[in-house]
């Protein structure tokens, strides 16, 4: 009898959890990747300045656009390096070269900024997330870059 009353004690833990780690999937399969949270630092990166808003966030110039999280710190490598680095990285985490139109500040060329977005198509006005890496030559040997995570809220 003992064994008995274990064993249902057990599939019931066990129907429980499983009830359990499916509604955590399903509430946290519209998140964005874990890199709109924490981009990838630049291997060498030097002078890192991190700015979180994670409990307000900031708003920007551009409506409705919300900052969460600013990086910038300057490496030795020319743009174009820093420019391929992110845009493998933040591919390779499902992010995509966002074809919005925006008016995102550009140090010198449009191939010194690279943005990515990425956004859930199950709700029903769904937020969309963007990865902005805006990478401004100083001299050669000094690269100023500064990564910004933004949303822009679906309502």
């Amino acid at each position: 009898m003992p064994r008995r009353i274990l064993a249902i004690a057990l599939s019931i833990l066990g129907i429980v959890a499983f009830c359990a780690i499916g509604v955590y999937a399903f509430l946290h399969r519209f998140d964005p990747p874990g890199s709109w949270e924490n981009p990838p630092l630049y291997p060498g990166a030097e002078n890192v300045t991190v700015q979180d808003y994670a409990d307000s966030y900031k708003p920007t110039g551009e409506t409705n656009f919300l900052l969460r999280r600013s990086v910038s710190f300057s490496v030795s490598d020319p743009p174009n390096k820093v420019w391929v680095f992110y845009k493998n990285a933040l591919s390779q985490d499902r992010w995509e070269v966002s074809t919005w139109s925006r008016s995102v500040p550009i140090p010198e060329l449009p191939d010194d900024m690279l943005s990515v977005e990425w956004f859930s198509s199950a709700a029903r006005s769904p937020s969309i997330y963007f990865i902005d890496v805006i990478i401004d030559f100083v001299a050669p040997g000094s690269t100023n870059v500064e990564i910004r995570s933004l949303i822009y809220p679906g309502y």
